[in-house]
């Protein structure tokens, strides 16, 4: 199924870019350890290669939520013949940006507790698919539910990464909605116009499911300790989406008001967005030694506190 893919800017070519992976199993504090269902013999597995570099990796899968509610992205179905609602939602983040015309919901297979596999009926980029946030890929189906929970899930076709990297052969057990959102993988990029204006650089965070309850003053709650030993905080929260909205909207405003045009576009505040990618501005040039971020600083999208987290960079 053709995948729409929004254009946005990206970050310059100059731009460091560090992406540090998150030990799932050393992250959230009181979240229980993953069940062992013993199910990668179930799917064919890639050999195994001695000495191989580190490649692409499925770092997170998350149940967002089980129910027969009505999905608005159901309603945005363009398939033919239209298919069946599908309102169980499993978001998954990877290690790399993923090709967008190479997602496909066929591509994929969840295995339930019971042993039955089940194939989900729409894949598409998000929460985050923002041209530089393409990590984040939300299947849609039938999983189970919780009687029978879905367990593993598995790419089982051709989905390739943004550099051409088949990601076929990837997999990763599935936390349920009971578990605490939780952060997964952090980017350490530079600064430039279209985000965290005014920051010398920024950390971008992806997260295992949405975030929302985001306000300026949980900015306190996030705690980085640098090299020197100080505890700072971030100086402002943002994500790129936020900034090309406030932009088009100065351009629109400025189509019909001249004096538009001299106001710069304001960054509104984060608030409560279907967006799983938080980016941290900083003010300082030392090197980040620890990220911590508070218990229930944020909450999902189902008003579930996120997890604490303590972070080594």
């Amino acid at each position: 199924m053709p995948v729409a893919k929004r254009s946005h800017s990206r970050a310059p070519a100059g731009s460091l870019t560090m992406v540090v992976i998150l030990a799932l199993g050393l992250l959230a504090v009181g979240c229980p350890a993953p069940v062992n269902y013993a199910t990668r013999d179930r799917y064919p597995q890639p050999e195994a290669q001695d000495a191989a570099p580190a490649g692409p990796a499925l770092l997170s899968a998350q149940i967002s939520r089980y129910g027969d509610e009505d999905d608005p992205a159901s309603a945005e179905d363009t398939t033919w013949p239209p298919q069946e609602p599908a309102n169980d939602r499993l978001v998954l983040v990877f290690s790399v940006e993923l090709d967008a015309l190479s997602v496909d919901p066929r591509s994929f297979g969840v295995l339930r507790s019971d042993g039955v596999r089940v194939s989900p009926r729409r894949a598409f980029l998000a929460p985050a698919d923002e041209g530089d946030e393409n990590r984040s890929l939300t299947l849609l189906g039938e999983f189970g539910g919780p009687e029978r929970a879905p367990v593993t899930v598995h790419v089982l076709g051709p989905v390739f990464a943004e550099s051409g990297v088949p990601l076929r052969g990837l997999d990763a057990k599935i936390a349920g909605p009971e578990q605490a959102d939780r952060p997964i993988l952090v980017e350490r990029l530079g600064s430039d116009e279209g985000r965290c204006p005014g920051a010398t650089r920024l950390l971008r965070v992806h997260w295992s499911d949405g975030l929302a309850g985001v306000a300026d003053d949980d900015r306190g709650r996030v705690t980085l300790e640098l090299g020197s030993g100080e505890r700072r905080h971030p100086v402002a929260f943002d994500d790129q989406a936020h900034l090309e909205v406030a932009a088009a909207n100065t351009d629109a405003e400025a189509s019909t008001d001249a004096e538009a045009a001299a106001v710069p576009p304001q960054l509104p505040s984060p608030g409560a967005e279907d967006d799983n990618v938080l980016d941290l501005c900083l003010d300082f040039d030392d090197t980040v030694r620890t990220l911590d971020f508070a218990a229930g600083v944020f909450t999902d999208l189902q008003g579930h506190p996120t997890a604490a987290a303590h972070i080594s960079m």
